[in-house]
């Protein structure tokens, strides 16, 4: 069967100037495996419909995933990440977070403990025009992230439908201060 191109698992490696966001953590690279080492395989698309061929997950994929429900302030279904690093005999994949703009608003609005500038950032927020819509990329967040999490490992065409920015990226800094910056100042 052949699989029309924009069908495949979008991969940040292929993306002028966002190949560098992928590498940065030890990785064995390769898919993601289960306990047994065998290859884990995604069988449904975005929309919920079966795939006529499972995608597996490997480094430079977006993924969509369950939310951490101690994090999710703004009540979201699912949320996106670039797989930074594949796992190892099932063990958990590393994950840069897409963040959704109805998040960055929700994080800044509740003030949760630790963010130190949350005026700052939702002023930052307004200036660039983020949308609750937009996605945008954790420029230092990088965590742990179970592989059984993950419910879709994204196609090109599916990467588009989600509003990434790729001229922003958000600074969770470990010091309380977020930030907004735009990417272009990074290359």
């Amino acid at each position: 069967m052949n699989v029309d191109p924009s069908d495949e698992p979008i991969d940040f490696h292929d993306l002028d100037g966002l190949s560098q966001f992928v590498g940065g953590v030890q990785s064995i690279g390769g898919p993601v495996t289960a306990a047994d080492t065998t290859i884990v395989l995604y069988h449904l698309a975005l929309d919920g419909t079966e795939l006529p061929l499972p995608r597996q997950c490997c480094d430079g994929n977006v993924i969509a995933y369950t939310p951490d429900d101690n994090f999710n302030y703004a009540d979201e279904d699912r949320w996106f990440g670039l797989v930074v690093g594949a796992n190892e005999h099932g063990g958990a994949i590393q994950v840069r977070p897409l963040l959704s703009g109805r998040r960055l608003y929700a994080v800044a609005e509740q003030e949760p403990e630790g963010l130190n500038n949350a005026d700052d950032f939702l002023y930052w927020l307004d200036e660039a025009e983020v949308r609750d819509e937009d996605q945008i990329l954790s420029m230092t967040g990088v965590h742990a992230l179970p592989y059984q999490c993950i419910t879709h490992v994204l196609s090109i065409d599916e990467f588009t439908t989600i509003n990434f920015q790729g001229a922003l990226g958000v600074d969770l800094g470990a010091d309380g201060w977020v930030t907004l910056h735009p990417l272009s100042l990074l290359f």
